[in-house]
């Protein structure tokens, strides 16, 4: 799932109600009470952005059920509570001159994914609990498929590849996983991350480094422009899972 701005949240809910499916959130807000607060401060500094807020929270209200949505509440467009319960891929999208999604917005919710990450995988009955995919999954997130470690290897034992886990998360770093689960792009709210070639490259390894993407024969990574073209090569062909 891919969502831009407003759409970051509906990815979001589906990532959270369909675990395991990955998820990237492009220039979104934290929640629909902040992003009132922001926006009503960039439309005039003596709006309080405390009445930006409030009208925000009538429009989208917390803990409201509904009949054709069994056991599920609403939840005032809460992605920074989201993010923390996605388990699939998560990666967060953000423009550098964006006034309305600031890159406050971007750090908080990587931060939030990050934390949740580290919190479940430091807890070995937790670890033990994931599944197989899960597990790799954590692995991934964890840094620990970019190492030359024996628990890589495909006939390693559970128990290593859990141990592994577990040891990862205790020295995890937020910078580190920042760099490879979030990217910025040149431009303003609206922004489209193909248009900047280092973000279109951080954002293509992420999808071919989780299997998302899949590239036949491997190509070289820059064209005669220097720019990052993976998708204008007729002699290569790239393709989405």
């Amino acid at each position: 799932m891919h969502g831009v701005s407003i759409g970051g949240a509906l990815a979001s809910g589906a990532a959270v109600s369909r675990p395991g499916v990955n998820c990237t959130v492009d220039q979104t807000f934290t929640s629909a009470q902040i992003m009132a607060g922001n926006s009503a401060q960039l439309v005039s500094p003596l709006l309080p952005s405390w009445v930006a807020s409030s009208v925000t929270a009538r429009c989208f209200p917390t803990e409201v059920a509904d009949v054709r949505w069994p056991g599920m509440l609403t939840d005032g467009y809460n992605n920074l509570q989201k993010a923390a319960q996605i388990k699939g891929y998560y990666f967060v999208l953000w423009a550098r001159s964006d006034h309305m999604m600031p890159a406050s917005f971007a750090e908080k919710l990587i931060e939030a994914q990050f934390e949740a990450v580290v919190e479940r995988c430091q807890v070995a009955e937790n670890v033990a609990g994931m599944s197989d995919k899960e597990l790799k999954v954590a692995m991934t997130k964890l840094g620990i498929t970019h190492r030359s470690s024996s628990t890589l290897n495909p006939a390693a034992s559970r128990a290593k590849m859990e141990k592994a886990v577990l040891n990862a998360a205790q020295n995890a770093k937020l910078a580190t996983y920042t760099k490879h689960f979030s990217a910025s792009m040149q431009g303003d709210h609206g922004s489209f991350f193909g248009e900047d070639p280092r973000t279109s490259k951080v954002y293509y390894n992420y999808l071919k480094n989780i299997g998302c993407l899949e590239v036949k024969p491997p190509l070289d990574m820059r064209g005669k422009s220097g720019r990052f073209v993976p998708y204008k090569s007729a002699r290569h062909q790239t393709v989405l899972k």
